[in-house]
């Protein structure tokens, strides 16, 4: 791979929002990013289907980028049961949505090394089978493609669960009672 192509394309395909331009969708993004201060964004592409590049200066910041939080999110997997889970829910929650037709968001993310972000993706699998996310990745030849079915998945998705305030902000959407020990424990796990 060429040290100096290692970029992450983030561009939207479809949507069903109506008060974001494409712009202010991918700048949601582009907040989120920059909370890493691990690397650079800037803007390519057109007004009307603008693209928000990532620009790593290296494959190991981009690898670093791309993985972390594994060793958190192993920590949630490998101590957290679905019945444990189950109970933190409230009644509170938007439903599953079954129409296969409406879909709140596709993003295309078009990367050149594929194998960090494929690693991330099992972990999108378990929250999404666990936490009532309906956010789905398919891989393409060029990069992946995000299917988020609810404006709330994208949003949760956009907040970094390793920062605290974000996990917090977390939990507030998804309308969970989370014992206090075990936040806790989490918190002292991303100090």
């Amino acid at each position: 791979m060429d040290q100096n192509n290692i970029f992450l394309d983030i561009s939207i395909i479809k949507t069903l929002e109506t008060e974001l331009s494409f712009k202010e969708i991918l700048e949601i993004i582009k907040v989120r990013v920059e909370k890493t201060k691990e690397l650079s964004c800037t803007w390519i592409g057109t007004d009307a289907n603008p693209v928000l590049r990532l620009i790593f200066s290296s494959k190991d910041k981009y690898l670093r980028y791309s993985t972390r939080g594994f060793e958190f999110l192993d920590v949630l997997i490998n101590n957290l049961t679905k019945e444990q889970i189950t109970k933190m829910f409230t009644n509170k929650y938007e439903e599953d949505i079954q129409d296969e037709t409406k879909i709140y968001l596709v993003l295309k993310y078009k990367c050149l090394y594929k194998d960090p972000l494929r690693a991330k993706y099992k972990y999108n699998k378990w929250f999404e089978e666990n936490f009532r996310c309906q956010i789905f990745i398919e891989e393409v030849e060029d990069g992946f493609l995000h299917f988020y079915k609810r404006k709330s998945d994208f949003t949760n998705a956009n907040l970094d669960v390793t920062i605290p305030e974000d996990l917090k902000q977390w939990i507030k959407n998804k309308n969970m009672k989370v014992p206090q020990e075990l936040i806790d424990h989490i918190y002292s796990f991303l100090k």
